[in-house]
């Protein structure tokens, strides 16, 4: 992904170095140098301190005084506490999209599911993970919750790093993923809310047990 400046600079900054700490490529721990970055991109530091706010936020980045910026540690505590809070925030979606949802939402699902099994099935996780994010935006919608969809928006990256970190464990077996979403759409269909939020929750205790298994990969 390269780097390219546009009319919200400050957002697209965050954009590009989030894409970067989801991806390892900014590793945990790392050290962003505001001035080297800023330089690098060809931007003032102005929009590169405030996206590195952005991120910080989206407990993506730290930021130290008198120190500057460095990537979020990923250990197992921080894993554990953001999947405590994501468990509760994509269960109580799944159980009021199911409460509330309609026709057309169960085919918004269903028509990204089958992105989701194509993605899958190519080892794609980027694909995959576009899709997981749609998935999680239209049962938002379906629980007719605006504050739901922008707490979900807000967790996303942490999310995201987590999910990434499992998905590259599974490479070759993202279909182990992709039938919890399954299993929730089925729940959906039929009606029963409680099935939904306890399969969305396994989905994310699953996604947690794989993260766990690569932190000490990371970790500096």
């Amino acid at each position: 992904m390269e780097f390219q400046a546009s009319e919200n600079l400050a957002e697209q900054i965050a954009l590009f170095l989030s894409d970067k700490i989801v991806r390892f490529e900014l590793k945990p721990g790392e050290r962003i140098v505001e001035a080297k970055l800023a330089n690098e991109m060809g931007v003032s530091r102005s929009p590169v301190r405030e996206a590195l706010r952005i991120l910080e936020k989206n407990r993506l980045v730290e930021l130290i005084p008198r120190r500057g910026a460095r990537v979020t540690e990923l250990t197992e505590s921080y894993i554990l506490n953001l999947s405590d809070i994501i468990k509760e925030i994509l269960g109580l979606v799944a159980y009021r999209g199911v409460e509330k949802g309609n026709k057309r939402d169960f085919r918004y699902l269903s028509a990204t599911l089958k992105d989701m099994e194509e993605s899958a099935k190519g080892d794609d996780i980027a694909g995959f993970q576009e899709g997981a994010l749609r998935f999680a935006v239209y049962s938002c919608r379906a629980a007719k919750n605006p504050m739901l969809e922008e707490v979900v928006l807000f967790l996303w990256p942490g999310l995201k790093r987590l999910q990434f970190a499992a998905l590259t464990l599974q490479r070759g077996h993202m279909t182990e993923n992709l039938r919890f979403y399954e299993a929730a759409r089925d729940y959906y269909s039929v009606g029963d809310a409680a099935g939904a939020s306890r399969v969305i929750r396994e989905l994310v205790e699953h996604e947690t047990e794989y993260a766990l298994k690569r932190i000490g990969e990371y970790q500096t």
